[in-house]
């Protein structure tokens, strides 16, 4: 399936507190080997699929950041929580509050700290009002180079999501790193379904960094066990 969707808001997310406007309008898939959405589900299966509405998107979040180089951690960590309420203005058809939840935390097993330990945890909940329906659109998804591994980038979505990853980092040199992972991982419509189990996504393998000591320029990864074959993914950015 394939999709496009464009958002814009006066502001770029959350500090502590925020009330932005937020229009998303979504076209139709150009990729010629994949059907567009519009061509396979209809809106009562799909939300948000026929009309987008104009949202009031507000909310407050805080982080405790004590990394010890955000760029290419060592120690330290990173917890991230976020309420946020979006408010239908335009059709009152979707509404519906979040709870975002990130927790990574870093931990050196020597003094130079080239062999470390990584873990993190992640949870989105999504709750539609009464007789409302959260857009497809902005429901949490699972997959890719940031959680699940072993499948596409956001191969799964659904109101909530449950993600679990850990990895062992080992520094050949002060400019490469080699990674071992696991990940697992879960979307549900109800969070009461949440709980790991056979249906848990999962993902194993290894990958590559390469920087400096305070900021990671590449990153390589190859993962698979998720029943969807070997996946390998490149990314221009610091490490989570």
């Amino acid at each position: 399936m394939s999709t496009a969707r464009s958002c814009t808001a006066p502001h770029d997310g959350f500090a502590s507190a925020s009330t932005p406007a937020t229009s998303c309008r979504r076209f139709a898939g150009k990729d010629p080997d994949f059907p567009s959405i519009d061509e396979e589900f209809t809106d009562a299966v799909v939300a948000g699929l026929r009309n987008q509405p104009d949202f009031l998107h507000y909310g407050v979040s805080a982080v405790v950041d004590y990394r010890d180089a955000p760029g290419n951690p060592r120690q330290g960590g990173r917890y991230r929580v976020a309420v946020a309420r979006w408010d239908d203005r335009t059709r009152d058809q979707f509404d519906f509050r979040r709870l975002d939840m990130e927790l990574a935390h870093y931990v050196p097993l020597d003094k130079a700290r080239r062999h470390v330990l990584v873990g993190r945890l992640a949870m989105n909940l999504a709750k539609s009002d009464t007789g409302a329906r959260v857009p497809f659109y902005v429901l949490p998804t699972l997959g890719g180079a940031s959680s699940v591994r072993s499948v596409d980038e956001f191969r799964f979505r659904a109101e909530n999501m449950l993600f679990l990853g850990g990895e062992y980092r080992f520094g050949i040199s002060k400019y490469v790193q080699l990674v071992g992972f696991v990940d697992a991982g879960k979307v549900a419509s109800n969070s009461r379904n949440l709980m790991l189990d056979d249906n848990t996504r999962q993902a194993y393998g290894g990958g590559i960094r390469a920087g400096t000591e305070s900021r990671t320029f590449i990153r390589m990864d190859v993962g698979t066990g998720g029943h969807e074959g070997t996946h390998f993914f490149i990314k221009f950015m610091p490490n989570f």
